[in-house]
């Protein structure tokens, strides 16, 4: 067994861990446990780069995509105040966001050692991290939408939904420069700034449409409140499972 499954059993179990002790047992914990399951997950990542290097590892973002949400986590619990019920219940949404992703990753994994070629470029590399940064911040307005309707107070709702569409609008920001990147790289490989038969290409680009149209949504007032929360929940989670669903393959249980 090489290290890269190795890292992903205990970067979920120790997600799982986070998740619990959030929940459960001690606040204070948190960051050491998530800390430790976001070094495990990093090495798995670490793992297949080394292994495609210079060219662009495959079939990443279900692996990535934790990561970098655990690093949103820490980040934004290591520099705010003790965290009120909305935080919180938001961080145990994101928590779980990162074991479900990293379980998908395990039950329907791709291969990953076949290198993407003419991937040897700066703009490869950045449409991956980039979408990666976007997903994040998209599982975070989900959550923060997803609040939206636990919270009974107006004016908790409003704090919701502002929440959610800031995450939805920096997420839309790093999906357009993945985007960008991706045509970049595109053409600079094969000619043209859109392969239209990558389903990877396609999906990203429907993913981005349902969230203009969903920012257009809420600037416009079209819809009222509870709607445009239901979008960015029911909306947002569409279009991650599209963003990601290039990247999973049949199911192949672990045993």
């Amino acid at each position: 067994m090489t290290i890269a499954p190795v890292s992903l059993y205990w970067a979920l179990a120790l997600y799982a861990a986070a998740l619990v002790v959030l929940r459960i047992v001690s606040r204070r914990l948190l960051l050491p446990v998530l800390g430790a399951g976001l070094v495990v997950n990093c090495l798995a990542v670490a793992y297949r780069y080394s292994q495609a290097w210079p060219m662009l590892p495959m079939h990443l973002a279900p692996v990535l995509t934790p990561a970098v949400l655990a690093c949103l986590v820490m980040v934004r619990s290591s520099v705010q105040a003790p965290p009120d019920t909305r935080e919180r219940q938001v961080r145990q949404l994101a928590l779980l966001f990162m074991f479900v992703c990293l379980l998908a990753a395990q039950l329907f994994p791709k291969d990953f050692y076949l290198s993407f070629l003419r991937s040897d470029s700066i703009f490869a590399h950045a449409m991956l991290f980039a979408g990666t940064v976007g997903r994040a911040c998209f599982l975070l307005s989900i959550a923060w939408s997803t609040v939206f309707f636990i919270r009974s107070s107006a004016e908790e709702r409003s704090v919701c939904m502002r929440r959610a569409l800031s995450w939805a609008a920096w997420g839309v920001v790093f999906w357009t420069l993945s985007m960008f990147s991706g045509e970049m790289w595109s053409y600079l490989g094969w000619g043209t700034p859109v392969v239209w038969d990558d389903p990877a290409i396609l999906l990203m680009m429907a993913a981005w449409f349902l969230y203009i149209t969903l920012l257009h949504l809420h600037f416009s007032r079209a819809w009222g409140l509870r709607a445009r929360a239901l979008f960015f929940a029911m909306g947002g989670f569409a279009a991650i499972v599209l963003s990601l669903l290039a990247d999973f393959g049949p199911f192949r249980p672990p045993w």
